[in-house]
């Protein structure tokens, strides 16, 4: 059950990654293969194979775009902070 879920979390992610980016990152597979393994654990005795797999899909989907959005603030943030050191540093 462990490993199909680490095996579907990360190829989701890699496939999503492939899809919208057109190139596959290393980041969004070991991103899946925790991802997977955190959310089957609690289910583990609940659901068998095909809910592993729909768990992990689902979840690897939303694990993406969480990414982006973090990823995003995180260079809204830089620019921020660039523009306030540039500000600050031509007074």
């Amino acid at each position: 059950m462990l490993d199909t879920a680490k095996v579907t979390g990360a190829l989701t992610l890699i496939m999503r990654a492939w899809a919208k980016f057109g190139n596959p990152s290393s980041l969004g597979a070991i991103t899946g293969i925790v991802a997977g393994m955190g959310t089957i654990t609690p289910a583990s005795r609940l659901v068998g194979s095909a809910g592993s797999l729909s768990i992990d899909v689902s979840l690897g989907v939303m694990c993406h775009y969480v990414m982006q959005a973090i990823k995003w603030y995180f260079e809204l943030m830089t620019h921020s902070l660039f523009l306030l050191f540039t500000e600050l540093a031509e007074r």
